[in-house]
């Protein structure tokens, strides 16, 4: 446990682990603003970074001195650890920044970047408040509305911004990868 954090345990084997006393608890009033900004838009049909579901997921969280709520004993579905990590800069590698101080690390130095990954995935995190943590876990879910919001707002040609001269831009791909 990290300085101040305390699980709070549920029925049926869940824990929801609290922000520490010195620590930042849930969003900021800017962050809510842009989340319901973000809402708007999303409504509006401009392509957003996040889904509509993911915005919501967010602004409804009841308590964000919860940051996270756990179910010891289970897989976590959450892409935490597999597909992304969180490593200090003694080396501790984390499954995510939400696990910090909560988390026994293992530490890709004393105990290499292997093991200490595989360490990281066997975490039992189910729910977060984290808007990209779902949208992400949601994308490698493979979740059609996220998949489609991704391809609008990021994958597809689009316009963007005007240069100042008047004449409108378009996005275009990357070059493509020039092989050896």
């Amino acid at each position: 446990m990290h300085q101040g954090q305390r699980p709070e345990d549920l029925a049926g084997g869940e824990r929801r682990v609290h922000a520490g006393e010195g620590r930042t608890a849930g969003l900021a009033v800017g962050q809510h603003r842009a989340g319901r900004l973000g809402l708007r838009q999303q409504e509006a049909g401009q392509p957003v970074l996040f889904t509509t579901r993911s915005y919501r997921h967010t602004l409804a969280w009841d308590d964000f001195r919860t940051e996270r709520v756990e179910r010891p004993g289970e897989v976590s579905p959450c892409t935490a650890g597999r597909y992304f990590l969180q490593m200090e800069p003694n080396g501790d590698i984390y499954p995510c920044v939400l696990h910090v101080g909560t988390f026994q690390p293992k530490n890709a130095v004393r105990d290499g970047v292997e093991a200490a990954w595989h360490h990281a995935q066997r975490h039992s995190c189910f729910d977060c408040y984290n808007t990209w943590l779902n949208e992400n876990r949601a994308i490698f879910d493979l979740r059609p509305a996220v998949l489609a919001n991704f391809w609008r707002g990021y994958l597809s040609r689009r316009p963007i911004a005007a240069p100042a001269d008047g004449v409108t831009a378009t996005s275009v791909a990357p070059p493509e990868r020039v092989r050896p």
